[in-house]
């Protein structure tokens, strides 16, 4: 082939691509859901950006996280100046809710993992703006309270299998390119599925490690295999530094101390909160339990941590002392806590459930 056949073939090719629309573009238009195909049944949770309910999407059980609508509300009063200052409060919460409900959808699309909830369809319509995904029997917080209150801890081997089911989550979603960082894992965004299986949720604080570089980029599985466990000091990329990412973000009491001291931060903020939760699951009480969460967080930015059990052997204290270190690059990256996990002997970790059985032993309020 001569060059100018070469030139043609080359600006036909681009022009037939161009053409085509993307893999993403494709999935957006599959994932988009018609508001009169959905079925609101009950409310199931929510907070100031919106309400979570347990409805049916073309018959299908799911649910749905709607944002609360701006309404209109008239100042019955009369007062105008006082209207428009509540109109306008109520448009800039409605915004900033916005803005991270396209940013959950936009990270949640390509998601696809076993202990990943999945996203299952999404609407931008305004005033109705809602996301689909997988209904859950409960959430770990539910178990742990009704736990709690039956006085009846977890088995330790359940929660052991538990922990190994959320690092292999948070595995996939460090090891995605760009990396995916939860930056607020606690018990109430770990869903438990009807096999009993955990789905890490909520993505409304996540972030891409490289948005600052890139206008949301897209994760995708890496086609080169992650470093070994540790390689990476913490599995923050490799390159020694941490995403520019400050602010007090999450939950106060599963919170990283270089989070709440306003520090820069990555991936090992996600190891953090792991072993909090770890500890969470094993003890059968919060961290630092008796104190309010921004308590919980002032004493862990001054070095204290909760007390480790002395009936805890060698693995399970190291486990946890590595995974809350003070230094977040002498935290193990998950791809390591998944080793020191393995080292366990057979039949501490509970085996993997059925995944077509029923949750059982499963003492949630929520069925």
């Amino acid at each position: 082939m001569d060059a100018s056949a070469r030139a043609s073939f080359r600006a036909s090719s681009f022009s037939s691509s161009a053409t085509r629309p993307s893999a993403s573009a494709s999935r957006s238009l599959n994932l988009e859901v018609k508001w009169s195909d959905l079925e609101l049944l009950e409310r199931i949770g929510g907070g100031s950006f919106g309400d979570v309910f347990r409805a049916k999407w073309k018959q299908t059980p799911v649910a749905a996280k709607c944002l609360h609508a701006v309404s209109p509300s008239l100042d019955q009063s009369g007062d105008g100046a006082l209207n428009a200052v509540t109109t306008g409060v109520q448009q800039q919460a409605h915004a900033e809710a916005l803005a991270d409900f396209k940013l959950e959808t936009g990270i949640l699309r390509d998601l696809r993992h076993p202990n990943i909830c999945l996203l299952l369809g999404f609407s931008m319509e305004v005033g109705r703006e809602v996301m689909i995904s997988e209904l859950a029997q409960c959430s770990l917080l539910d178990l742990l309270r009704a736990a709690s209150a039956k006085q009846q801890p977890i088995p330790r081997r359940r929660c052991l299998r538990y922990l190994v089911e959320l690092g292999r989550g948070m595995r996939y979603l460090h090891d995605c390119d760009p990396p995916v960082i939860h930056r607020d894992l606690k018990p109430a965004n770990l869903l438990l599925d009807a096999s009993n299986s955990v789905r890490i949720s909520d993505f409304g604080l996540a972030t891409l490690r490289q948005a600052q570089k890139q206008q949301l980029p897209q994760p995708h599985v890496p086609t080169q295999p992650p470093p070994p466990a540790g390689e990476d000091g913490g599995g923050d990329g490799g390159d020694g530094e941490f995403l520019d990412l400050t602010g007090r973000t999450g939950s106060y009491r599963f919170m990283a101390p270089e989070v709440f001291l306003d520090k820069p931060y990555g991936r090992p903020v996600d190891v953090y909160s792991f072993a909090l939760i770890a500890y969470n699951l094993l003890e059968n009480r919060a961290p630092f339990a008796g104190n309010k969460g921004l308590e919980a967080a002032r004493a862990a930015s001054k070095g204290m941590r909760p007390p480790i059990p002395r009936s805890y052997d060698e693995r399970l204290r190291q486990l946890l002392r590595t995974s809350w270190a003070e230094e977040p690059k002498d935290r193990p990256s998950f791809a390591g806590l998944l080793d020191m996990l393995k080292a366990f002997p057979e039949g501490d970790i509970e085996p993997a459930p059925d995944a077509t059985a029923n949750a059982k032993g499963c003492a949630c309020a929520v069925s």
